[in-house]
């Protein structure tokens, strides 16, 4: 997910390099996107990069979850980190060092999540 100022179509490349083989589009044009991707292998870094609608985009990668079954990973759960941030920044570069496979945030990005302009 990601929100741009106009309203476009959101196109995601992805795949296993930088050639992108596959893609995902929207249906409509909206300024809060939302793209599924499907057909992914487990325990596979996908290349994906994220078209804005004004000529740029944002490129980054992830992996995908570990085949069903697997029992040696890790998952970190962690929150209320709206306030402090030099604590937050240690917290996340503990996080690092576990190298887990997911990590949730449970919330507690803003002191009050019913305005907007916070979350931006």
């Amino acid at each position: 997910m990601w929100e741009t100022h106009e309203s476009v179509k959101g196109v995601v490349a992805y795949g296993l390099d930088d050639r992108y083989a596959q893609s995902a589009t929207e249906a409509d044009a909206v300024k809060i996107h939302e793209v599924h991707l499907r057909g992914l292998k487990p325990n596979t870094t996908y290349q994906y990069r994220v078209s804005d609608g004004s000529g740029g985009a944002f490129k980054a990668w992830f992996t995908t979850a570990p085949p069903l079954g697997t029992k040696d990973w890790r998952m970190v759960v962690y929150g209320d980190n709206r306030s402090n941030p030099e604590t937050h920044r240690g917290n996340v570069e503990q996080i690092l060092q576990l190298t887990p496979g997911i990590v949730l945030n449970s919330g507690g990005l803003v002191a009050r999540g019913r305005e907007y302009d916070q979350w931006k």
